[in-house]
């Protein structure tokens, strides 16, 4: 499922990209109906609570090292740092559910790996491109712009 997050002008909020990403973990099957269907919507909510916290801290850390050095912008966008206290506390948030030995698998574990990996680097790169619009007067940052948005 793809999904497109706007905003008024500014990046992001912690908040829309936990609420996105939690989105794509927890897809509930239109079949579920009643407590079923209620108890994934919460794991939904839990995991978007649990993934807030991480989501702040990966731009706060994006928007310091913007604010030490304009050619970090340049740098390869990794999230790794993060993933395994982020994979860690989305299984905590998955304990006592129906879905808690669903969470516990590896290859399950691999899958939410990937898609929140995809959007911590999403996210860092949004910092960058907001911090590009902010910094007019910086060569580098404008450089990187133009590589994504051709302006």
């Amino acid at each position: 499922m793809a999904r497109v997050l706007i905003t008024n002008g500014s990046s992001h909020t912690p908040d829309n990209w936990a609420i996105a990403t939690a989105e794509q973990i927890v897809q509930a099957d239109p079949s579920l109906v009643g407590d079923r269907l209620l108890a994934a919507e919460k794991l939904k909510i839990s995991i978007a609570e649990v993934l807030s916290p991480h989501h702040a801290r990966v731009q706060t850390d994006e928007r310091s090292k913007l604010s030490k050095s304009a050619d970090y912008i340049l740098s390869p966008h990794d999230a790794h740092d993060y993933i395994d206290e982020i994979i860690k506390d989305i299984v905590a948030a998955a304990k006592s559910t129906p879905w808690s030995a669903h969470f516990s698998k590896p290859e399950v574990q691999t899958a939410v790996r990937d898609v929140v990996l995809s959007h911590l680097q999403s996210s860092q790169h949004v910092e960058r491109l907001w911090y590009a619009d902010n910094n007019p007067d910086s060569h580098v940052a404008q450089s990187y712009k133009q590589l994504f948005q051709g302006t």
